[in-house]
Parts: C-alpha cells; sequence; structure tokens
C-alpha cells in the first residue's frame, strides 16, 4: 500500500514539473518553447536509440541526435524547408551507411540499420515538429498575448492530452477490467482508454467554448467537438505505437528522465500524432474553413 502511494506521489511530483516547464515555455512562445522542444527530441532520441540497441542494429547514432531535434528548428524559422530537410537529412543517413559498408568490416545487418534510422528519422524527427509548427500558426512578433492564435491551439492539444492521459489512467484504475492490448500495452484497459477520450475530448470542447473568446477565436460546436475526439484517439494510438516499440525490445520504460513516468518519450509519445491532427485542423480553421 505503501509502495502504491509512494509511486502515485512520485507521479505527481514529475508531472507537475514537466506540466510547468512545457506551459511556461509554450505561452512564452518564441525560442524558449523551441529550446524545450529541441531538448525533449534530443532526449527522446537518445532513448529511441537506446531501445534500438537492443535489436542489434546499428543506425548512425550521433547523425541522428543532430537531425531530430534540427527539424523543429526549420520548422520554427523556415517551415517551408521542411520537405528540403527530410531530403537531405534521408540523403545524409543513406551516404553514412553506405560509407560504412565501403569501409566497414561487413554490412550484414544494414537493412535494419536503414529500417529503424529512418523510424527515428520520422517518429522523432518529422512528426514532432509539428509541435512547433501548430504553436506558430498566425503568430507574428507584433501581437499581444491574446492575439497569438498558435497559442491558444498549443494549449488546446497539450491540456487536451494531459486531461486524456490522466482520464485513462484514473478511469482505468477504477473501472478498467479487460485488457485494451495485452499484446501491446499490459496496463491499458477500455474501459481506460474510452475514459481518457472523453475526458481529454470534454476538455478540448471546453476550451473551445470559455478561453478561445479570448484569443478572439469562434468555433463551429459541431466541428471542434469532431475534431477533439479525433484528436484524443489519436493522442491514444501514439502511445500504443511507442508501447509497440517497447515491447518489441522487451523493455517497460524508454528511460527514467521523469520521475513516476519514465522517459521523455514515454511522456511525449501522445503528442506526436496528435500535434499533426491538431496542425491541419487549427490551420485551416484559422484559414476560415470551419468557423
Amino acid at each position: 500500500m505503501q509502495s502504491n502511494l509512494d509511486d502515485h506521489t512520485k507521479r505527481w511530483r514529475g508531472g507537475l514539473l514537466i506540466a510547468f516547464l512545457g506551459f511556461s515555455t509554450v505561452i512564452i512562445g518564441n525560442i524558449y518553447y523551441l529550446f524545450f522542444v529541441c531538448l525533449l527530441l534530443w532526449l527522446a532520441c537518445k532513448e529511441l536509440l537506446n531501445l534500438i540497441k537492443a535489436s542489434k542494429a546499428n543506425p548512425p547514432s550521433l547523425l541522428l541526435q543532430f537531425l531530430c531535434p534540427s527539424a523543429s528548428v526549420v520548422a520554427y524559422f523556415a517551415p517551408s524547408f521542411l520537405p528540403i530537410w527530410l531530403t537531405v537529412s534521408s540523403l545524409l543517413i543513406l551516404t553514412i551507411l553506405v560509407l560504412r559498408a565501403f569501409y566497414g568490416p561487413k554490412i550484414q545487418g544494414t537493412i535494419s540499420d536503414v529500417a529503424v534510422s529512418f523510424l527515428c528519422l520520422v517518429y522523432i524527427g518529422w512528426l514532432p515538429s509539428y509541435m512547433i509548427l501548430v504553436r506558430q500558426i498566425g503568430f507574428s512578433s507584433g501581437l499581444g498575448l491574446f492575439e497569438q492564435a498558435g497559442l491558444f491551439y498549443a494549449l488546446f492539444a497539450l491540456v487536451s492530452i494531459v486531461f486524456n492521459d490522466m482520464g485513462a489512467y484514473y478511469a482505468g484504475k477504477a473501472f478498467g477490467k479487460t485488457k485494451l492490448a495485452q499484446s501491446i500495452s499490459p496496463n491499458k484497459t477500455i474501459k481506460g482508454s474510452v475514459g481518457g477520450i472523453i475526458i481529454g475530448s470534454l476538455t478540448g470542447i471546453l476550451l473551445s467554448i470559455y478561453l478561445a473568446p479570448l484569443f478572439h477565436l469562434k468555433f463551429n460546436l459541431l466541428c471542434v467537438s469532431v475534431a477533439a475526439i479525433a484528436f484524443n484517439i489519436i493522442a491514444q494510438l501514439g502511445d500504443l505505437v511507442e508501447s509497440l516499440i517497447k515491447r518489441s525490445v522487451g523493455v517497460k520504460d524508454a528511460g527514467q528522465t521523469i520521475e513516476g513516468h519514465g522517459g521523455v518519450l514515454d511522456r511525449f509519445d501522445s503528442h506526436i500524432f496528435a500535434h499533426i491532427l491538431a496542425y491541419y485542423f487549427f490551420y485551416y480553421h484559422h484559414l476560415g474553413l470551419f468557423n
């Protein structure tokens, strides 16, 4: 019993710390949020590379630790160059692997190295750059805090996911019995998953009703409700994808960076997929499509 209380305390301590850092930097925005995201991605990349080592693959680790955070830098300063970043990064990875095959002692396992290298590049580089893109929607350095639409969009995504995670955790503890995906994530239950989606979706809807007007934003209730539900479903899909990667190499947590939560990748896996949907919904909303 005491052990469960200690674990719960650690979970709250670690969660509050990362929430403070995340929300404070997203509110301040600018280079501070970029630095925070890049730090997270560098740590997440190291964690994923450590997981990959258990599969006997040998990707170009140092190069990937540079390339993955650099996607967010490109997204911040020149988002139109992201396809070029992906092309150049892919060529760099392939070049390194080919040179290593030419001058290394053997080439066995190279196809695995290629596969996990591109997994890392897309999963920890390309996809998380949407966290920056969401915050940058409608951004101008001359705008006041409540005139930055991207700030509301980023808060919508972050707060919804936080409440999705909390809802899933506590609903699963209280009501969950039937496992959602036993082979992938033994602790997740169907009722926990549904509870998380409901709580996360309601949170997003309430934010669009009560917080959005402060940012001079107006949402069609039906559109934002559908988007919130889809957003929270995809957030849980991101969690399951990371769980699948961990289970494939027989590891419970990606790391121990965040007290009570495991690694950075364990904490932010839901954001990786969810921010993609958030970006496209809010981008087109900003253009007036869903008003």
